[in-house]
């Protein structure tokens, strides 16, 4: 699992803190040492955090719970 996060992002902040609660490993990423634009255009997602498993794009915070939780 990777996440890509920016500093002052509370849905990066709450993402973190529910990946923590979990115990789920993450490897993450601060926007600034990705090609940001790209990913945004790849996945067509405009805002914080972005989260990736096996390679997929699942999206960001919201999208992500649901995902784990399983609807």
């Amino acid at each position: 699992m990777v996440v890509i996060a920016k500093d002052g992002c509370i849905y990066c902040d709450m993402l973190k803190e529910f990946l923590f609660q979990q115990n789920t490993p993450y490897k993450l990423y601060d926007s600034i040492d990705v090609d940001i634009e790209a990913i945004k255009r790849e996945t067509g997602h405009k805002t914080y955090p972005f989260v990736f498993i096996d390679g997929g794009f699942v999206g960001g915070f919201q999208e992500y719970t649901t995902y784990n939780i399983g609807f």
